[in-house]
Order: structure tokens, then sequence, then C-alpha cells
């Protein structure tokens, strides 16, 4: 599998700090609830880089998830990066509906459209804060 194939990404001109709010704002608007946020731009060690990540749940459908297989709460949060360096900004998402198949594929089976529907909430709230 590449890369591309689990991870959906989208670019913005705003700097990593205002990504962060609006992805912040985008998944509170969709009912989504924010666990956290974290900066990893001190370990990175390079000043013209700055990576940020939020945490975030549509506890609803984890709810189905947990219940169905308790090791999918390894996935959990949806985790969302912010990459800024040189002036570009990415968010970044590994996409739910492609790797909790591929990681419960036994066990998930009856909650493909469950899973859809958090990709596409995903998708989303990345698409709206860029």
């Amino acid at each position: 599998m590449h890369m591309v194939e689990f991870i959906h990404t989208v670019e913005t001109k705003k700097n990593a700090r205002e990504a962060l709010s609006d992805l912040w704002k985008a998944a509170v608007k969709r009912n989504w609830v924010v666990l956290g946020d974290h900066d990893f731009s001190g370990i990175v060690g390079d000043a013209n880089t700055e990576v940020k990540s939020i945490g975030i749940c549509q506890a609803e459908l984890a709810r189905l998830f947990i219940r169905a297989e308790p090791r999918t709460t390894l996935c959990m949060p949806c985790n969302v990066v912010i990459h800024s360096q040189s002036g570009v900004t990415k968010l970044m998402a590994m996409k739910p509906a492609v790797m909790l198949p591929e990681l419960f594929e036994k066990s998930l089976s009856n909650l493909k459209i469950e899973a859809d529907r958090v990709q596409r909430e995903l998708i989303e709230i990345l698409e709206a804060a860029k």
C-alpha cells in the first residue's frame, strides 16, 4: 500500500498556529470532541519547521468501533498533523476507512459504513480548515 492511499493531505497558506486553531473550530462545529493538541516543533530542532498535532474524536462512532474491537483504541483519537516548512503548511490525517479494515479486518467487517462516515467527516474537517 502506498502512503497516498491511506493519508489525506491538504495544503494551506495559513501558518501552523492558524491552521491548528481552524482545525479545532472545524472539528467542534461538526460535533467532534477535541482531546488535545501537541507541539513537536522543539523536537524537530529546525527554526523554519513547525509540527503540531490535534487529537479529535467523533464519540458516537468511536463507541461502535471500541465495542466491536477494543484494540481499535490504538488508532484513536483521529490525529491530524500540521506540518509547516518554508511557508508551506500541510494538514494530514490517516484515512480510517482504509486503515481500520487493514488492521482489524474480521472484527470490523460490519462497520464499513461507519468507517466511511468517520473518514468523510475527518476529510471535511481538514478541508474546512485549509
